[in-house]
């Protein structure tokens, strides 16, 4: 099993990444649950992010929760390619 971390992930900043904030969270476990990449897990009865190399930014986690707890600040959007002027 490869644990290397990309190359890209390297290069994140952490405030990039998935915020939780402890005191909104009652450590339902629902983002852990639904996480497709298992980069949540819940410490101490609230959620964490545990593994930053296996998140993809997919916000499954941040539309789940039933408390907003999870934020994810920046999300890039790519558009459509177009001609420009």
């Amino acid at each position: 099993m490869n644990t290397a971390v990309p190359r890209y992930i390297t290069l994140m900043r952490t405030e990039w990444l998935p915020k939780i904030d402890s005191l909104h969270c009652t450590g339902c476990g629902s983002c852990v649950a639904a996480c497709p990449e298992k980069a949540l897990a819940l410490l101490g009865q609230k959620a964490s992010l545990v593994n930053v190399a296996a998140c993809t930014y997919c916000r499954t986690c941040e539309a789940i929760c039933p408390t907003a707890a999870i934020d994810l600040p920046f999300l890039i959007c790519f558009a459509p390619n177009q001609d420009l002027p």
